[in-house]
């Protein structure tokens, strides 16, 4: 497969409409998560679920959310793979983001720190906010992936969770990890990109 800027992972004609697939039941979240296009890995939190992306579904890898409390059902999905519906929108869930780096810090411009945490070896400011009767915590970070890129983790809980689901997204973002990929370019020629042990195949949802 030929490396390109973004990948798209097409299962159905670009045309295929996102609309009217129909709810779907989330799923357990699998032992391991991998990118190879972000050269990114981690395990997921025990017992977390996920909205798997609708059958037909054509869109590009920016990430994923799992879950801390199941869903009822989970929804349509966008261009995105962040962009999943799920009801009801104020379960527990931990959301990851990355996409290559603008050259912009990648943590928000008006941080309230709540503490830190370390992502890929990198000691970060935890941002809070609340709305709604909900509280997120975000942490974020630069990285090397095949070239500058950026991951965001964000906890998104209730006040009555908060402790416990916070020592979740710690025990996550430790676990999180760069990996190699090894991709062909227009001539055929196969080159590795990223750090570290290789990319699980099966690890991306």
């Amino acid at each position: 497969m030929a490396r390109a800027g973004l990948r798209v992972v097409a299962l159905a004609s670009v045309f295929a409409p996102l609309a009217g697939l129909g709810a779907i039941p989330p799923r357990p979240a699998p032992p391991i998560y991998a990118t190879g296009n972000y050269n990114l890995t981690f395990h997921p939190p025990r017992g977390s679920t996920y909205c798997p992306l609708p059958r037909g579904w054509v869109g590009s890898d920016h990430g994923t959310t799992l879950f801390l409390e199941r869903p009822r059902d989970c929804g349509d999905a966008g261009y995105s793979s962040t962009s999943r519906g799920f009801t009801p929108d104020d379960v527990a869930r931990i959301e990851l983001f990355y996409a290559y780096a603008n050259g912009d810090d990648p943590q928000a411009p008006h941080c309230r720190r709540a503490g830190f945490m370390t992502l890929l070896g990198h000691r970060r400011p935890l941002c809070r906010t609340e709305r709604g009767g909900m509280i997120s915590l975000s942490v974020a970070t630069p990285y090397t992936a095949s070239t500058s890129a950026d991951v965001i983790l964000t906890l998104r809980t209730r006040p009555s969770r908060l402790r416990g689901d916070l020592a979740a997204f710690g025990r996550l973002a430790a676990t999180f990890r760069t990996c190699t990929a090894t991709w062909s370019d227009d001539r055929g020629h196969r080159r590795r990109y990223g750090s570290g042990p290789a990319c699980a195949r099966s690890g991306w949802f």
